[in-house]
């Protein structure tokens, strides 16, 4: 998945756990301001993991220290998944 595939499917996913419309969530903005308790960022992690077919290593909210937007985040993601699929493909 490229970057903006997967900020795109986190913006609509982090939509629908904030019950708000993907033009509100800004991409650019960290992903703490938005307020979402543990439960949320936590769910919204496993589904971005089901999805990516991607597991994080340790603790996977500790990555918004490091990846802080949605935006970042995809970017390191799609890295990521880019690196495994030339491992495993």
């Amino acid at each position: 998945h490229s970057a903006q595939q997967i900020q795109d499917w986190m913006i609509d996913r982090f939509s629908r756990l904030m019950h708000a419309k993907p033009q509100e969530i800004d991409p650019r903005e960290p992903i703490r301001r938005y307020g979402l308790d543990s439960v949320a960022l936590v769910t919204f992690i496993t589904d971005l993991e089901k999805w990516l077919s991607y597991s994080f290593e340790g603790n996977p909210l500790d990555y918004l220290d490091d990846y802080p937007t949605l935006e970042s985040l995809a970017a390191y993601l799609a890295e990521r998944t880019a690196k495994d699929d030339q491992i495993t493909g």
